[in-house]
């Protein structure tokens, strides 16, 4: 009897350890799985690292491609007439005449010349001329003859002008020259000669006049076109007539329902735009 129940209290304790040993096993089981989410994004750095180094080479590729372009835009420099093939021609509106060089001849003379050919376009009403005052104020009120691209882009900016005149007497003659704000270039130039009549200082304000007349008469254009800002539309509609509003000045001959046409000027070299 006593053996039996040795026995029975083996079994007991047989199961219990039985017992025992799977529930640890059960929360071994559960306590790794957070250990395997935990892991997760472990395994998402490497990614990461991995394309990092791409990224970073791509700016380096694209810097040797630039370079390559800059390589071979300087190995074929760009002419003149290529830069100048398609640059549309900007309306005139405002207009800076420098003072007449005369190598500190005549001037007082020149200067009187200067006043009447500024008074001159003021008359016409189609242009902003530049007061002397202006000028001052800017630092730019002297006497100049050919002036550089790069001068002339630079003294239009500065002037906030469209268009800059130059006069100067070049030996025996009166020169005069009108350049663009937009590229620099010439727009237009001539020259009078000075006769063996009269003094050159009689001459310069006639002359000055005359070659102030000729620059007018060279642009291909009588006014421009004013579009409305509440309503811009270039062409407005009353009844069965198709109507636009341009500024042709003071002095015009063009008369209100007069037909027109509409120009667009290109400039296709670096000669003058307009000549005589």
């Amino acid at each position: 009897m006593a053996r039996v129940l040795n026995v029975y209290y083996f079994l007991i304790i047989l199961v219990f350890a039985i017992l025992t040993l799977s529930l640890q096993n059960g929360f071994s089981q559960e306590n790794g799985t957070p250990q395997e989410n935990s892991s997760a994004p472990t395994t998402l750095k490497p990614e990461v690292t991995t394309t990092t180094p791409n990224t970073s080479q791509a700016p380096q590729d694209t810097v040797t491609k630039s370079n390559d372009v800059v390589t071979k835009e300087d190995s074929s420099p760009i002419t003149d007439d290529q830069i100048l093939k398609d640059t549309n021609h900007s309306v005139i509106r405002r207009i800076v005449i420098f003072p007449i060089f005369t190598n500190n001849d005549f001037r007082q003379e020149a200067d009187l010349a200067w006043w009447k050919v500024r008074e001159f376009l003021s008359e016409q009403q189609r242009f902003l001329v530049a007061t002397k005052r202006f000028m001052q104020q800017k630092e730019v009120d002297q006497p100049r003859k050919q002036l550089s691209i790069a001068d002339a882009i630079f003294l239009a900016k500065t002037l906030d002008s469209d268009c800059l005149i130059t006069a100067f007497i070049d030996k025996n003659s009166l020169q005069m020259q009108a350049y663009s704000a937009l590229d620099g270039q010439l727009l237009w130039k001539n020259s009078l000669e000075f006769t063996q009549a009269q003094p050159i200082r009689v001459q310069l304000e006639t002359l000055s006049k005359k070659l102030i007349q000729d620059f007018l008469a060279s642009i291909p254009y009588q006014g421009f076109q004013i579009v409305d800002p509440l309503s811009p539309k270039p062409l407005v509609e009353e009844g069965e007539t198709i109507m636009a509003k341009a500024d042709v000045g003071a002095k015009s001959s063009a008369t209100q329902g007069q037909k027109v046409q509409w120009i667009e000027i290109h400039r296709t070299s670096s000669a003058p735009l307009a000549s005589n």
